[in-house]
């Protein structure tokens, strides 16, 4: 898929929330309860409660997200390179976490987590929706 029509799959998150539903309940599980409005995710997990992570930019291949409710700064970029081999992107999401040096050993692994998840996540419903 062209760069172009990946980003343009972001103008509005709400279109993600059905490739959501359609998975089984053993993945959603993992995922913890995740809800896409038209431009913020909410990521809701036992460990780490309610996570809003509002669009605060769009260009033609970044979409930049930023928690509007966290308990430390969080910040989510999305990056769509061209592939220059064929007509595919490569999806890259990068997370910017500025955890307390004294929270480190009791959240940083479940961030970690979290981030891996939803990079993963992203990924596999970017081509599904």
């Amino acid at each position: 898929m062209d760069a172009t029509d990946v980003v343009a799959k972001f103008d509005d998150l709400s279109r993600f929330q059905p490739a959501i539903d359609r998975l089984p309940d053993e993945v959603k599980s993992k995922l913890g309860e995740l809800r896409f409005e038209p431009d913020a995710l909410v990521i809701n997990t036992p460990q780490l409660g309610a996570i809003k992570l509002q669009v605060v930019e769009r260009s033609a291949n970044r979409v930049v997200f930023e928690a509007a409710a966290s308990m430390v700064p969080l910040r989510t970029v999305v990056d769509v390179v061209p592939d220059k081999q064929d007509a595919a992107s490569i999806l890259t999401a990068s997370f910017d976490v500025d955890i307390p040096v004294m929270l480190r050993p009791l959240i940083g692994g479940k961030l970690q987590e979290a981030a891996d998840k939803m990079a993963e996540m992203l990924g596999n419903i970017v081509t599904k929706a």
